[in-house]
């Protein structure tokens, strides 16, 4: 073992005993071993994953932690209806192996769902207050800034093509897409902060983020990156601000943008004569197919690469070839869980964004002394719409920031409608 290695399992040790005292600890945890992973860790400590599977083992601990806090309290567990839809998006995910071609491959995805699940459970369970959300929030903040900073050392240092933390374990579309979604919480800490000091280190956040995107030339990315900055404007208070601010951001980054992105974003226009493009389209037509095919619980969550080939229309197969990923978060799961799998997984998506609506329509109705401060999940609600439309042209059904920004959502609205239904009281 590394001496790198036993010190982070000295971390480890030291952060399980501690999270029997405070259960957050062990949560802020294992968000950070799932969100460095790819990007950092699989790169400088490959044994936290490969031999220890730390992320399995701390997922258990804090569950146990949080059980143990919670004993003799008389405390509920909080299981909202979108919590309940996830678990049975994930028994349907499993339905689906019998159709899979790679039933192996269906219960790698499963058992990467079900982690996700866990942390959703635990983050509405632990995340209790607004000072807890903004914890939480603050450090997804900083492990984006921290990863977004480190690919662009990459890129610059050790000569990457595009600015992605780890090149051989980062898929640049999710790289991209998870920093525009993470980027409207940064935004909103600037817009709220009081100090000028704060003002401007969130200020530069936001810009630094912005800037990973671009690096990327990931043109989902950018449209997740643009599509969250028109949902803050559309909410902002400090329209004006905003404006001056991303007439800023536009005068910084514009030398930079070299002409092959430049040349990227144009064949969105041009789709016929770009074979990734083309590939996509052949991709989109396949999962139309397989669902003809298999309607009700797909053709196994994780199996759309095994049968690509096969489902894409013949004039299009000289684009099927090889690794092809389904680009699309909506097909894929509509190809590989069905129609239950997909309905489960629009209507979480749905009830989310109505809690954030509902929860501005009752404070409205308040005196305007007595209105709550909505910021963070006005905030949360522009990075799912985000992500969400960038998802359209990118996969990450199982696996992505959409299931750490489900959870915050449901935080939230107990969080804030409990803090309304005091100010009626």
């Amino acid at each position: 073992m590394s001496i790198r290695g036993s010190l982070f399992i000295f971390i480890t040790f030291i952060v399980f005993l501690y999270s029997f005292k405070k259960p957050k600890a062990g949560l802020f945890y294992f968000i950070l071993l799932l969100f460095l992973r790819d990007g950092y860790l699989m790169e400088q400590i490959p044994e936290v994953y490969q031999s220890w599977h730390l992320p399995l083992v701390t997922s258990l601990v804090v569950l146990v932690t949080w059980f143990f806090n919670n004993l003799g309290k008389g405390e509920r567990i909080y299981k909202p209806i979108e919590i309940i839809l996830l678990f049975l998006l994930g028994v349907i995910i499993f339905i689906s192996k019998r159709n899979a071609i790679e039933p192996w491959k269906t219960l790698d995805i499963f058992d990467e769902y079900i982690r996700m699940i866990v942390l959703g459970f635990l983050i509405i369970n632990i995340i209790k207050t607004e000072k807890d959300l903004k914890e939480i929030l603050f450090l997804l903040i900083g492990l984006i800034t921290f990863l977004v900073l480190y690919a662009y050392k990459q890129y610059k240092l050790e000569g990457y093509p595009i600015a992605v933390p780890n090149f051989y374990y980062v898929d640049r579309n999710f790289f991209a897409q998870s920093i525009a979604a993470v980027l409207p919480m940064a935004y909103m800490f600037f817009e709220e902060a009081k100090k000028k000091v704060l003002k401007f280190t969130f200020l530069g956040i936001v810009a630094i983020m912005a800037m990973g995107v671009i690096l990327t030339y990931s043109r989902g990315g950018l449209l997740a990156l643009l599509l969250g900055l028109f949902f803050l404007f559309w909410q902002s208070r400090k329209k004006v601000s905003m404006v001056v601010f991303g007439v800023i951001i536009l005068m910084l980054f514009l030398p930079h943008i070299g002409e092959k992105y430049v040349n990227r974003v144009n064949t969105i226009q041009t789709y016929e004569e770009d074979s990734a493009a083309m590939a996509r389209v052949a991709s989109w037509h396949a999962a139309i197919n397989m669902f003809n095919d298999y309607p009700l619980t797909g053709i196994g969550a994780g199996n759309f690469n095994y049968r690509v080939y096969d489902y894409c229309p013949i004039e299009l197969r000289q684009y099927a070839g090889g690794e092809l990923s389904i680009h699309s978060t909506f097909l894929q799961i509509l190809s590989e869980t069905g129609l239950l799998g997909s309905m489960l997984f629009m209507l979480v998506i749905f009830l989310c964004v109505y809690s954030t609506f509902s929860l501005n329509r009752k404070n409205n109705k308040l005196q305007l002394e007595r209105r709550v401060n909505l910021a963070i999940p006005n905030a949360l609600r522009a990075s799912l719409l985000a992500f969400c439309g960038a998802a359209v042209f990118l996969p990450g059904a199982y696996y992505s920031y959409i299931y750490i920004l489900f959870p915050l959502i449901m935080a939230s609205k107990k969080i804030y409608s409990d803090k309304l239904k005091a100010l009626k009281a």
